[in-house]
């Protein structure tokens, strides 16, 4: 998880020094203001009541000074902050990842199809040679299908960098997994492989692949090359 953003309020200078060291010593990154990116307003008793309606307004988590350093010392908070503060991060994290997508397809603006499919297809005829494990078994689905599946990805990509094959797969209305999960349908291994690869290892991801292929569930392990395949087709 990234660091928590903190910001203190409504306590007297000494104690709130005495917070914000706690709170840098415990890696979160303490704000001076109440920003919009807050994650939690540590609030004491001359907090002011707009700077908390605006925090709480923004999503924040608002904690008296006893329930900070609960937090701090056992890492636990009450069930509802807990889940505002899931729902804070995961519904921040959707926003920098459409951000990121925009900010790579932007690149293949005013593309068309056409153009971008044979972008596309050039990466596939690269000659670059494929450093995948050896015991690696891909499977051979009789069509992979883009729009509406999870994808997972593993080890490094000659298409690019992890967030645009991200972006390519949602621009085709596919959706991404980062873990494999039970709803994961493909996990897609890079062509380039991963170092840890060479030392016999296939990487928690495919491991995980193997294991719920052979409990019985439907997700396909497929090369690079078949995924860019699919992107082409659909």
């Amino acid at each position: 998880m990234d660091a928590l953003e903190i910001c203190f309020t409504g306590f007297a200078k000494q104690q709130r020094k005495d917070l914000e060291e706690l709170a840098t010593e415990s890696s979160f990154i303490v704000r001076k203001a109440a920003t919009k990116n807050l994650h939690i307003l540590c609030a004491g008793g001359n907090a002011g009541p707009k700077k908390v309606a605006t925090a709480k307004a923004d999503g924040a988590v608002i904690l008296s000074p006893e329930g900070f350093i609960q937090l701090v010392r056992t890492g636990e908070i009450s069930s509802a902050d807990a889940d505002k503060l899931s729902k804070l991060l995961n519904g921040r994290n959707e926003k920098i990842s459409k951000l990121q997508d925009e900010q790579y397809l932007s690149l293949y603006q005013g593309y068309t199809e056409h153009d971008l499919k044979l972008t596309l297809l050039s990466n596939l005829q690269s000659s670059i040679k494929l450093l995948t494990h050896p015991s690696i078994k891909f499977t051979e689905p009789a069509e992979v299908t883009v729009s509406n599946s999870y994808f997972c990805f593993t080890g490094d990509f000659k298409s690019g960098e992890r967030s645009l094959i991200h972006a390519f797969t949602r621009m085709f209305n596919g959706f991404i997994d980062e873990e494999v999960t039970l709803k994961s349908k493909y996990l897609v291994v890079g062509g380039l492989g991963s170092e840890q690869w060479a030392n016999e290892n296939h990487g928690r991801k495919i491991e995980k692949a193997i294991m719920l292929k052979e409990s019985g569930h439907k997700v396909h392990i497929i090369s690079e090359d078949q995924w860019l395949i699919a992107l082409m087709k659909n």
